[in-house]
Parts: structure tokens; sequence; C-alpha cells
């Protein structure tokens, strides 16, 4: 039940917390309980250049070459013949916002989670807005994660993304044409447009 990491990158510092329940046989046990990561940095791991699709949606990407971590936690449920299901997970990343979400990693190390971006100072942008169907606060940007620990992937759940531009038309259909006034109109689906090229 060894943790990967990134290719490239490694752990640093931080405290380690869980509560976990171990039953089952010896030869396939399975572990339950929340586990807890505080005031780590995961070094090596550009999270914002990882984000770059969705930072670029946003508006200004945070790169640094490590990524600092005030909280991870997550409630785990391993197992070495299932794979791993990881439920509430929650990562606050000062760089960047809080990133929030669920998801399985199958025996064979493939990722597959949906996530959700709530982007904080100056990472957050014209996408939150987009989100919350052209409100401002309480949305995030959903994304998925698939590949493996060692080569993760992220992109943006355009699904979502579109639900959020179709309640933006439909608020800016009703509230007439101020938006057309102010030149505001158009810039949610600029945004989309620019994600849209983004290559994979």
């Amino acid at each position: 039940m060894g943790i990967v990491l990134p290719s490239g990158s490694t752990l640093k510092g931080g405290t380690v917390s869980a509560n976990l329940a171990i039953t089952g046989p010896m030869n396939n046990p399975n572990v339950a309980g929340p586990v807890k990561v505080s005031d780590t940095s995961l070094a090596g791991f550009n999270l914002g250049a990882k984000l770059g699709a969705l930072s670029a949606f946003a508006g200004k990407a945070v790169s640094q070459p490590d990524t600092a971590i005030r909280n991870l936690s997550a409630n785990t449920h391993l197992s070495s013949s299932a794979g791993t299901q990881l439920d509430d997970i929650n990562v606050d990343v000062p760089a960047i916002g809080v990133i929030t979400g669920a998801g399985t990693v199958s025996p064979g190390g493939a990722l597959n989670f949906k996530m959700v971006a709530n982007l904080s100072g100056g990472v957050a942008g014209g996408l939150t807005k987009v989100a919350a169907g052209g409100r401002s606060g309480g949305a995030g940007i959903p994304f998925a994660v698939t590949g493996t620990a060692s080569d993760p992937h992220f992109a943006p759940e355009l699904g979502g993304v579109a639900a959020g531009l179709a309640a933006g038309a439909v608020k800016g259909a009703v509230g007439g044409a101020a938006g057309a006034a102010t030149g505001t109109a158009g810039a949610p689906a600029k945004a989309l447009g620019g994600l849209l090229k983004k290559k994979p």
C-alpha cells in the first residue's frame, strides 16, 4: 500500500495523521478511515502548470516549481483487489485555492477523479463566474484527473462549464441588453473559446 507520487516529486516536511480500521484477511486487507496531511510541500511538482487549462480560462496561472499544501484530507478505503476509493477530498493550496472532490485509483494505478477547484486571489477570474452561471462566488471550476499517480492528467469538465454558460445566457436574456451595453456579455464565450483551443 505504498504511496505513489508524481514522477520526479517528493513530499517535504509536514505532519500526517490517520485513524484507520483494518479488516479482512492478511493477504487482502481492507483499510478505511480519514487521513490528513498538514503543512507539507510536494517538491518538484508544479500544480499551477498542470492546471494550465483551468488557469488560462480563469485568469492568471500561478506557476511554481513546488506545490505548498496547507492541508490535504480525505476519507480513504483501500483494498489490494479493488483499488483505492477517496471521498471528501479537500486540498488547500495557498497559491491556488481549495480543491475538493472524490475518485478512485484502480489496482493497476489508473486515476479517475472528479474535482472542483475553488480558485482564490489572482487565479480566480471569469471561469468562476461562468461555472456559477454568472453569479459571483459560491461555485468552483469542475475538472477531471486521469492518467496515473506518477503521470496525472488534468482536464476541465466542459459539461459543467457549458451548464454555467447556459445559465449565464439565460440570465443575460432575462436581464435585457445591459451586458451588451457594457461589453461583458461575450467574455465567458471568449474564455470558453480559448479553453477549447487548449490541447490536452
